[in-house]
């Protein structure tokens, strides 16, 4: 915040050079926006213009930043989702927990986090998870992943919990070729995928 002490009447123009800011691991990718007000005599403030102070990124160059990048905190339903640099959070109903040294994500939070269509048969109890080429499938109670028709064993089952399906993160991440990073302080789950 800066004061304005002189009058004018003629028009002037503020330059911010060298702005240098760091952000902590947790800050959202994409882009600060800065305000400009105008507040005659302390009465009657008034928004005069938005602008865009900087962009961040996430410090990788830009040809190996992930096109989508997802961020959770383990019992809290808000997922933040980076697609392309644009940064927007998304509220669950449920949150992630984990259970056998598993991350487990309801279904709908699933398909959020691997950028995937994901749909559930209740008559089958079969979740089936879809991006490109590549369909797995999971049956509620079953440690087998089928991945295109070939079966793969989990070490954790898919469950029902609160009325909710959830589904074992990390094996699914790795059939979608999605990178997971894990912070044990924080206990948040951070996706990356091209």
């Amino acid at each position: 915040m800066f004061d304005v002490i002189n009058p004018s009447t003629k028009a002037s123009k503020i330059v911010i050079n060298d702005l240098k800011v760091t952000i902590d691991e947790f800050g959202f990718v994409g882009n600060y926006t800065g305000q400009l007000t105008f507040n005659y005599n302390k009465n009657n403030e008034m928004k005069v213009d938005e602008f865009v102070l900087f962009n961040a990124t996430t410090g990788k160059p830009v040809e190996q930043a992930a096109a989508f990048v997802g961020q959770f905190i383990i019992g809290s339903p808000n997922f933040t989702i980076t697609t392309n640099g644009i940064s927007r959070v998304e509220a669950f109903d449920v949150a992630p927990y984990i259970q056998d040294n598993r991350t487990m994500m309801s279904v709908k939070a699933a398909g959020v986090a691997l950028d995937a269509k994901v749909s559930y048969d209740a008559d089958k109890k079969m979740v089936t998870v879809e991006s490109g080429d590549t369909k797995a499938t999971m049956t509620i109670g079953s440690k087998i992943l089928n991945i295109n028709g070939e079966e793969k064993e989990m070490d954790t089952e898919a469950v029902i919990s609160n009325n909710r399906t959830f589904i074992p993160l990390a094996f699914l991440a790795d059939v979608f070729d999605a990178e997971l990073k894990w912070d044990n302080v924080t206990k948040t789950v951070t996706i990356m995928k091209n």
